[in-house]
């Protein structure tokens, strides 16, 4: 889960990055690529995200699941 936690950190830091560079940009073409790739960069991040809580979701349910007490058996 932190691989993913850091890739989610990394991925919104460059969308960040390139938004920036996108408002910065002088160049009609550059500003519209670095607004595209702002937009990727953060679809992927929406992606990771939904993984991450997907996972947690999981785990949760195995603990859940775990923690029951299954029935001894007739005797």
């Amino acid at each position: 889960m932190e691989d993913l936690s850091a890739k989610l950190e990394k991925l919104l830091t460059e969308a960040d990055d390139c938004e920036l560079i996108g408002k910065l940009a002088t160049d009609l073409k550059k500003r519209e690529l670095f607004k595209k790739l702002a937009i990727d960069l953060r679809s992927m991040a929406h992606d990771i995200q939904a993984m991450i809580s997907t996972r947690k979701q999981e785990a949760v349910s195995h603990k859940i699941e775990a923690g029951r007490i299954m029935p001894k058996a007739s005797q």
